[in-house]
């Protein structure tokens, strides 16, 4: 007979001991599907989610490898069929697992330790026979070490410490629940958008649910409430790299500004359960001015790499000075505004912000970039769900690194021998009992008759 058996019982019923519970609650099943669903995470991070031209215009990523991405749907990572299969998946092997394991801990969290057979306690990793004491003595220094214990209808005793550290992987399984559960809550209930704008331009939040891609089937309607991009800004490191993106927002409901932020990446805005984050920037834009005219606004509305094999945004065909050209804005920060011959796609001039170029009849000056800032909006009910099942796996996992410790005591001829079991720590365990042991070799009960109790105690 195993003797772990013995002290914890069978680790799981009779009744459920099938194939389909070995295999869906093994711990090797939840490591695989957890590195999965990490790596599509990952792939999701890496991969620009959205419309599929987002990866179209993904740029040193040769073809074949769009095409796989593509069919693989790592544009819409995290609601695409296969994710959401592998989740339901570990669903499914966490609720069998908490099935077939959670009735043993609970019994070993609430339950006094069981009175085992003499032979199953000679069985027990630390043995320590004790003359010249009795079991009342050690009783009442182990309780005395913070252990809770009971007498045996033999006479002795038994007593056990930090039971609820048995709680522990049962407390996290209920916080994977619970963060499954917010994932669930939030594909039912929430919506995420992806929009644009330019200073002075906003975006309503009704417009945003409506043209969301990604909306849940319960999901209700926003406030009506619109958001405005004040100022768009960039800052850079000493070495011209960028440093940082910052868009300047205003809250506008009933006509007039409810509240006033300023996000970068990373920091958003959450007004009324709705999130507005920083996720890009471009060049919406270019200012040209011909022949001391009144600058215009010429919209960069394409994607330079798809037709010039230049990364950037680009115009369609414009008509400057009679000729006929392209401009392309590059994505690098203060790069010069490049104009290109429609026929011939030859470069034309390169204009810095402020600088002016003989373009056809025309002299023109390139006033600068209209930037836009690129915004995610989305509303997420499960966030305070998700972050609860965080802090509960945390003190899961804080209360299974304890230690539960589990001791006998039984009468032997002129004194007692004490067995004790720890589920981890086998070394701070017998240490804990030698130093029980030294206090019982060095106490003496106040008013003991010295012919009654020996003045020396011997552990063996």
């Amino acid at each position: 007979m195993n003797p772990e058996d013995e002290i914890v019982g069978p680790r799981e019923p009779a009744a459920i001991r099938s194939s389909f519970v070995r295999i869906w609650s093994s711990p090797g099943l939840a490591v695989a599907l957890i590195g999965a669903i990490a790596g599509a995470s990952v792939l999701g991070t890496i991969v620009p989610q959205g419309p599929p031209s987002k990866v179209f215009g993904l740029a040193g990523v040769p073809d074949w490898v769009k095409t796989a991405l593509i069919a693989l749907t790592a544009h819409d990572v995290f609601y695409s069929l296969w994710f959401l299969g592998l989740v339901a998946c570990f669903f499914l092997n966490l609720a069998v697992c908490t099935y077939a394991r959670f009735g043993a801990r609970l019994g070993l969290a609430f339950d006094p330790p069981p009175d085992l057979p003499e032979a199953v306690r000679g069985t027990l990793p630390e043995q320590r026979s004790l003359t010249g004491v009795g079991v009342g003595q050690v009783a009442a220094e182990l309780r005395a070490a913070g252990f809770r214990g009971r007498a045996l209808p033999d006479g002795g005793w038994a007593g056990d410490k930090r039971r609820w550290t048995r709680l522990g992987p049962p407390v996290v399984h209920l916080g994977l629940f619970l963060i499954l559960g917010a994932a669930v809550v939030a594909g039912l209930t929430g919506f995420k958008h992806s929009f644009s704008l330019r200073p002075g331009e906003e975006m309503r939040a009704r417009t945003a649910f409506l043209e969301s891609r990604a909306r849940g089937v319960l999901a209700a309607h926003p406030p009506d409430f619109a958001v405005r991009l004040d100022r768009f800004w960039t800052t850079f490191y000493d070495d011209g790299s960028v440093k940082q993106y910052h868009s300047a927002l205003s809250i506008v409901e009933d006509g007039s500004v409810k509240a006033r932020a300023t996000i970068r990446v990373g920091e958003p805005l959450v007004y009324k359960g709705i999130y507005v984050y920083q996720s890009s920037w471009g060049v919406a834009g270019a200012w040209l001015a011909a022949d001391g005219a009144r600058a215009r606004l010429v919209p960069l509305a394409g994607r330079a790499e798809i037709r010039f094999g230049m990364r950037g945004a680009s115009s369609g065909a414009v008509a400057l000075g009679g000729r006929r050209v392209h401009l392309v804005h590059p994505d690098a920060p203060g790069a010069p505004l490049v104009v290109l011959d429609a026929g011939s796609g030859g470069a034309v001039a390169r204009l810095a912000p402020g600088e002016t170029a003989r373009i056809g009849r025309a002299s023109v000056r390139y006033a600068g970039p209209s930037h836009y800032s690129g915004f995610e909006t989305k509303s997420d009910p499960g966030i305070p769900l998700m972050y609860l099942g965080f802090l509960v796996v945390v003190a899961g996992t804080l209360m299974a690194a304890g230690s539960h410790t589990q001791v006998w005591v039984s009468p032997e001829t002129g004194g007692c021998r004490l067995a004790a079991r720890s589920n981890r720590g086998r070394y701070m365990l017998g240490r804990e009992i030698s130093r029980l042991c030294l206090r019982l070799a060095q106490a003496r009960p106040a008013g003991a008759d010295p012919g009654e109790i020996p003045e020396t105690l011997s552990v063996r």
